[in-house]
């Protein structure tokens, strides 16, 4: 398993509408919900290297290039042999082990009114939080000032990890007839 188990994603969701007149021409309505994500298979098959010790992107810095005595260009063949004559495994990807589901909140709250016997306005605050997405973002990188990675025996790559959020506000409002 690349991560470990959350076995409480509960979905809730709830709606109400209630009627403020007696002639049935004024209604609130709303409603809360929570929508649970899937997990994307993209984001772990991307981070797959070729085999244990080859890692399928590496990028190398102008530091380490010249240190390995590489000069441009340089081909895949080449950085391959590099790669599978290590000693060690190349790092490749990096994941969370707490990886937890993405899910977004879903809030509504808003108000109906017949004008008319032929027209109706609607006017309603929507909203939605979206919470643990996940986020890529790259482990090691090269110092711009340096040159040099901060820990000089492992390469660069990628890490995911529930770190991303969003949010949207809206008001919407239509009149219909």
């Amino acid at each position: 398993n690349p991560f470990n188990n959350d076995n409480f994603s509960v979905a809730p969701r709830f709606g109400f509408a209630y009627t403020l007149d007696s002639s049935g021409d004024f209604v609130i309505r709303g409603g809360y919900g929570i929508n649970f994500q899937g997990y994307d298979a993209q984001t772990f098959e991307d981070r797959l290297g070729r085999s244990a010790k080859i890692p399928n992107n590496r990028p190398i810095s102008r530091v380490e290039a010249a240190q390995l005595g590489w000069k441009f260009p340089i081909y895949q063949e080449d950085m391959l042999l590099h790669f599978a004559a290590q000693p060690n495994n190349v790092v490749g990807a990096l994941i969370d082990p707490d990886l937890r589901p993405a899910y977004a909140m879903n809030y509504t709250l808003g108000f109906q009114k017949a004008l008319t016997s032929t027209m109706m306005l609607d006017t309603s605050y929507v909203g939605t939080r979206g919470v643990k997405f996940p986020m890529g973002r790259t482990y090691n990188q090269v110092d711009r000032l340096t040159g040099i990675r901060p820990n000089t025996s492992m390469g660069e790559g990628p890490y995911t990890d529930n770190s991303q959020n969003t949010i949207f506000h809206s008001w919407q409002t239509s009149l219909r007839q």
